[in-house]
């Protein structure tokens, strides 16, 4: 019997991504701005020291405020959302 082993982290990554655009979007559409082409330059995503972390901390900004953070399990696979409104 053949032994096969499957890499989800793709799929992972790829589903991730698209949560966090979602939750850009919606953070942009209750700011008042417009979800296009003009804002792409000012939001910076990076992996940022948070106070109380051992671990750096995913942080997307918009123009320098805080938009969201995204935090994950030891395991990579359960992720937690805070959106700053």
């Amino acid at each position: 019997m053949k032994e096969y082993q499957l890499n989800l982290s793709k799929d992972i990554e790829r589903k991730v991504m698209r949560r966090t655009v979602e939750l850009l979007h919606k953070w942009c559409k209750h700011k008042g701005f417009k979800f296009d082409d003009s804002i792409k330059g000012k939001i910076k995503a990076d992996f940022e020291k948070v106070k109380n972390y051992s671990v750096k901390i995913y942080t997307v900004r918009y123009d320098g405020v805080l938009v969201l953070r995204r935090f994950n399990d030891i395991y990579g696979t359960d992720f937690r959302f805070e959106v700053y409104y």
